[in-house]
């Protein structure tokens, strides 16, 4: 199966603003949508470069990467078997 809702959901609040109706957006519409805009493979690729940023004790940059998934709607969890995303 292909999990393709949030490009479903961008599309609506897409349509949404195109016709004025900004105030019929619920937050979480518009969480999803912002977070579709970024393919997997470009969360994966920012995740790389994360952990590139960690292992040369760079942590301004890891911090600024991961505020920027966080800002696009993507929650970066670390865990003892790696880390994994997901989107909001």
């Amino acid at each position: 199966m292909q999990d393709d809702d949030a490009a479903k959901v961008k599309a609506i609040v897409a349509w949404a603003q195109a016709e004025g109706r900004e105030k019929d957006i619920t937050q979480e519409a518009a969480d999803i949508a912002r977070s579709a805009q970024l393919s997997d493979e470009a969360v994966n690729q920012k995740l790389t470069e994360i952990e590139s940023a960690r292992r040369a004790r760079d942590f301004k940059t890891s911090d600024a990467l991961r505020a920027e998934l966080a800002a696009a709607g993507i929650l970066v969890e670390n865990t003892k078997a790696g880390v994994r995303w997901r989107r909001k």
